[in-house]
């Protein structure tokens, strides 16, 4: 499967990257010059040593991109046809109203990912490839020298998986359903013609050589009842008259099986189910989605010491998490919306409801990057701040007013409540030697919170110097980052505190809001908001590509600087996020993955990720407790007339490495167990630590003659696991879920566990 996946992933990257944008495949010639330039001496341009060896003449300025296309003539105009050609001739599937497969899953879906099927673009893609390869020299070359020595069977796999698609329905549905402590995953499509399971079983075959089948592949009749021998670790693929079902594992397709029989899983009329299919009525080519409710009841038992801390951050009334691209007319090609089931509050509050951001017009029109948002009055973020800690029961900010009576001020009041809220950062990366940004935050008073900072400058011993610059009082301070780097200014103007990294810096956040020219003004920041959405924004986020690169076009020669930015012109990016009541939304005009995707894929990766290290937790500790009873095994062997080990130290290696050379164990220190286990300190009635697991062991004994022992292992916390293990001398490892204990336990209690089988 490991192959089979292997070529999905390739085609998936080509049809949606490759034939999508053009900036992929500029981004991949720049890696594979840097990656040639890398190559031996043998590669190298022989322009290259000629230029150098012009006795009295001045070094030609080259670099990796101008160097690679000087070794294959003609290659900068046909990578520059090929990215118009993939730009404009590649049709993509069209946006869907409706899904044919979301009716039909389970009731408990929580995840759901939904994207087009992509093989005529992936085909349509390869086509124009191979067109231009015949036609030009240059572009053969260059890949018969690179991608196709790096990977010889690329484009023959990429015609398999659109040979693949060829049969498969215009949707391709992953889902997830929690299934108590697990999650049930499966990718469904409808199959458009015949003959798929013949094809899947050579291409298994094909991909898996000699080596045993990774996929298993049933029908309907076929479908056993239990899973057969050896299908650990291979992918369980259903081939029905109507639909291809593919699961990990084979109870979760069975029951999908048995869930397409019926004709619906009962999951289009839950709320969830409702919510997708809105997307789908606006028209939808990629759509993913989860259920945080669904989410949050079933890690439950894993984060409940924790809800209370989640109550007060006001994220546990968080329903949906939806992202969706559709590139159609009057839609942003990114959407993503956190709803909630109440209005928002703490944390989740946050941020303010869309307005004008006046600080915008500080930042300059040619501005690389910048990020603007609108937060409610921050006194009151501080306030939420104080309740969730006191939630929490850490009390970390008790400290805070030692502080605030040493400085004599109350930071709430004299500082925070003077602060509006409007946060603006600018970075300007045009000189990358030197830290270039702007800080801008809005203010609701001015001079007393001029009072405050002169007043904490004055209990600091900062005392930051002052002059007067055209009517402005701007003030320096040394940059905490040394003497090397410049001073920070700032200065107050018109209600809003402007900082930045230099004094040139602020002066020219200062004339750009006087001259009116300013990013926030300017039409290419309308131009280039998403479609139906408005520049009064809770936040932005502007990127400026051409700006971000004109640094390291500086570093190329006139050639590749031109060449460049021609591949890579366009509207700049820009994400916007609106706080509504009971909703967050976010759009953005770039239609590759915006924040909403990274929202959703943390969404499910997060949760799942902490299971498997748990699992992986659970799994060793289970392993460590045997591996302690081989010791204790090993110890009474050893030494009879001491019975079993009385403590982990015993079977340990003792201090000073004494069981360096295997020759110095005894039986205080048995050396049967490594430092971790079987520490010094590792005695009766005390924890060792291993995996984010406590071990502990103690004996029963009589005149040093111990005939019985009990070892316990249990999570250090509830986030590394739910399961805690113990054994005694019978060397059944038994089993308790539940919280983590707080003190050992008996060989008696031990013994009412469960085993494990």
């Amino acid at each position: 499967m490991r192959h089979f996946c292997n070529v999905l992933k390739q085609g998936m990257y080509f049809a949606v990257t490759v034939a999508l944008t053009s900036t992929a495949l500029a981004i991949t010639m720049t890696g594979s010059a840097f990656a040639i330039q890398n190559k031996p001496a043998a590669r190298q341009s022989s322009n290259s040593s000629s230029d150098q060896s012009s006795a009295g003449s001045t070094a030609k300025k080259t670099d990796p991109i101008t160097d690679e296309f000087n070794k294959y003539p003609g290659l900068r105009d046909e990578v520059t046809r090929l990215v118009t050609r993939f730009t404009q001739e590649i049709k993509l599937p069209a946006a869907r109203s409706q899904s044919r497969v979301l009716p039909l899953l389970p009731e408990n879906t929580a995840y759901y990912l939904a994207i087009p099927n992509y093989g005529d673009a992936l085909h349509q893609a390869l086509t124009i490839l191979q067109e231009e390869r015949k036609s030009s020299a240059a572009l053969n070359d260059w890949w018969q020298h690179n991608m196709a020595k790096d990977n010889p069977e690329f484009e023959s796999n990429l015609d398999k998986l659109y040979q693949l698609f060829r049969f498969l329905g215009d949707e391709i549905v992953v889902s997830g359903s929690e299934n108590g402590s697990k999650t049930d995953w499966l990718l469904v499509c409808a199959i458009k013609k015949p003959g798929v399971k013949a094809f899947l079983a050579k291409l298994g075959k094909d991909l898996s050589g000699k080596s045993p089948a990774s996929m298993l592949i049933y029908d309907p009749a076929t479908l056993p009842a239990v899973a057969p021998a050896g299908s650990k670790d291979k992918i369980m693929v259903l081939v029905r008259p109507d639909f291809l079902v593919i699961s990990p594992d084979l109870p979760t397709l069975t029951k999908a099986n048995k869930q397409l029989d019926l004709r619906g899983g009962r999951f289009a009329s839950t709320p969830f189910g409702a919510r997708l299919n809105r997307s789908y009525e606006n028209s939808a080519e990629i759509l993913a989605g989860v259920d945080l409710q669904k989410l949050m009841r079933a890690l439950a038992k894993e984060t409940k010491p924790y809800d209370s801390i989640l109550e007060a951050t006001g994220f546990s009334d968080a329903q949906f998490l939806i992202w969706e691209q559709a590139d159609t007319p009057g839609h942003a090609p990114n959407h993503a919306e956190l709803s909630f089931t109440g209005p928002r509050r703490s944390i989740a509050s946050w941020l303010a409801s869309p307005g004008h951001m006046g600080g915008l017009d500080f930042v300059s029109p040619n501005s690389p990057m910048a990020f603007a948002f609108r937060l409610k009055n921050p006194a009151l973020m501080f306030d939420d701040l104080k309740a969730i800690d006191e939630a929490s029961g850490a009390h970390s900010m008790a400290s805070l007013g030692q502080m605030e009576g040493a400085l004599n001020v109350n930071l709430r009041d004299a500082l925070l409540s003077k602060l509006s809220g409007e946060v603006i950062f600018e970075i300007d990366s045009s000189n990358p030697e030197t830290p270039a940004w702007k800080t801008i935050l809005g203010t609701s008073d001015p001079d007393g919170l001029m009072q405050t900072i002169n007043l904490l400058a004055s209990a600091t011993g900062a005392n930051p110097k002052s002059h007067m610059e055209d009517g402005v009082t701007v003030y320096s301070v040394p940059s905490p980052s040394g003497p090397k780097q410049p001073d920070l200014s700032f200065a107050m103007v018109d209600r809003y505190l402007v900082l930045a990294s230099t004094h040139e810096m602020l002066a020219a956040a200062i004339k750009t809001h006087r001259s009116g020219d300013s990013l926030g003004r300017s039409n290419k920041l309308h131009e280039s908001m998403p479609q139906g959405y408005p520049v009064d924004a809770s936040a932005l986020m502007y990127q400026n590509i051409g700006a971000m690169l004109e640094p390291m076009m500086r570093q190329f020669s006139p050639d590749s600087a031109q060449f460049l930015p021609r591949l890579l012109a366009g509207k700049p990016s820009v994400g916007a996020l609106y706080g509504e009541e009971t909703m967050i939304r976010q759009a953005s005009n770039n239609s590759g993955m915006g924040v909403g995707t990274i929202m959703v894929v943390a969404a499910i990766a997060i949760p799942n990720l902490l299971r498997s290290r748990m699992a992986a937790n659970e799994s060793a500790a289970a392993s460590s407790v045997r591996t302690i009873n081989t010791a204790q095994i090993s110890y009474l062997t050893e030494y009879p007339d001491r019975g079993y080990a009385p403590d982990l130290a015993t079977l340990g290696p003792g201090g000073g490495g004494a069981c360096d050379d295997g020759k110095n164990a005894s039986e205080q220190h048995a050396c049967l167990l490594d430092e971790r286990l079987g520490g010094v300190s590792c005695v009766s009635g005390t924890w060792c630590t291993k995996d984010g697991y406590r071990f502990g062991m103690s004996a029963t004994c009589k005149n040093q003659l111990c005939d019985e022992y009990v070892v316990v292992a249990s999570p250090t916390e509830t986030s590394t696991g739910t399961r805690s293990y113990c054994s005694v001398s019978d060397c059944v490892v038994r089993i308790r879920t539940g919280p983590p204990l707080t003190s050992p336990i008996t060989a008696a209690e031990c013994q009412k566990w469960e085993p494990i089988h």
